[in-house]
Formats: C-alpha cells, structure tokens, sequence
C-alpha cells in the first residue's frame, strides 16, 4: 500500500477542495454562454455532473483518511488543519477556525451574549483564563 507523509495529505486535500470549487464554477460559467452551446448539451451536463461526483468521491475518501487520524477543520473554512497550523480555537465548542471574527460571529449567531463573548476572549487581561484564542494545531 502507498503511504503518504500526513503534513502532505492535508495540503494537498485543502488544495483538492479549493480546485474542486473552481471547477465548479468554470462549468457555471461555461453554461452561461450564448455563443457556446456545449453548456447546455445533455452530455456536458452528464460529463459535469460525472467529473464533480468522481472527485468528490476521492476527495471525500482521502478526508475520512484524515479525520481517521484525528484531523479537525476549520468551521469556517472548511480546511483541514495539518501539524503547526495557526488557527483560532474555541474550547468551549471545541471548534477551530481560521478567522477571529467568524469565531466570534459564530458564538454570537447561536446564542451566546455579548458579555459572555467578551469573557471568552479575556479582553480585559483581568486574568480570567480565555476559552476563545489564537493557537498551534497539534493531532
């Protein structure tokens, strides 16, 4: 069987699933062409919807792969987090995230007040242990 160092397998899933939405969206714009009538041909479309499947499908597996090993993702992004990424960590959901505001934005779209954010992130420096930071991902 093939092996594959780890820190490679995220990169390259995270990139996968960044082409495979471009991919996506050539086909959208492709279909949007009045001059070009491959767009709106039924094989195009059974091409289209072929070629997407099957990358999702190897896409997919090599992410059960990754969460087998205990990978997270970001909430926010969708990526994988590989060994020495930075990200922004909740341990109260136990969430990672790659922007602060989307951290905050999360909390705040499912219910969590204010106050309680501003507690989270230790704003004041009063010494309060935050439970909303920057960090190192480590499996």
């Amino acid at each position: 069987m093939f092996e594959i160092d780890e820190g490679v397998l995220v990169d390259t899933v995270n990139e996968l699933n960044k082409a495979l939405m471009h991919l996506e969206d050539c086909f959208e714009f492709m279909s949007t062409f009045d001059d070009y009538h491959l767009g709106r041909t039924k094989q195009f479309m059974i091409d289209k919807e072929k070629t997407i499947k099957y990358a999702r499908e190897v896409i997919g597996a090599l992410e059960s792969r990754l969460e087998e090993k205990g990978y997270e993702k970001t909430v926010d992004t969708g990526e994988f987090l590989g060994e020495g990424y930075e990200a922004y960590y909740d341990e109260d959901l136990g969430n990672w995230y790659r922007s602060r505001l989307k951290m905050i934005a999360f909390r705040l779209k499912h219910g969590t007040s204010k106050e309680d954010v501003r507690d989270c992130l230790d704003l004041e420096g009063d010494g309060e242990e935050a439970t909303m930071y920057f960090t190192t991902y480590v499996t």
